[in-house]
């Protein structure tokens, strides 16, 4: 199956030229294997791209949900 990239607001001209690495617990990548499960046309990468927009425009929205996230907590393994 050819897998093309699904990106919330990428238009034609945009490129992707910066690289992230993150720490994800089980559960994060689980609900986002998960979800891209749901894609099957797009890559897991283009999925968290889309997810990491969506999210970034919701704490631009209400940054207070950042705390309440926190709150939640993931603690990361050092």
């Amino acid at each position: 199956m050819h897998r093309v990239p699904m990106v919330a607001e990428m238009t034609d001209r945009e490129t992707l030229e910066e690289q992230l690495s993150i720490r994800l617990s089980s559960r994060d990548l689980a609900r986002l294997e998960a979800v891209a499960k749901r894609f099957p046309m797009a890559t897991r990468n283009a999925v968290a791209r889309t997810a990491l927009q969506v999210g970034m425009e919701e704490l631009e929205k209400k940054p207070s949900r950042a705390l309440r996230a926190r709150e939640r907590g993931t603690k990361v393994q050092r």
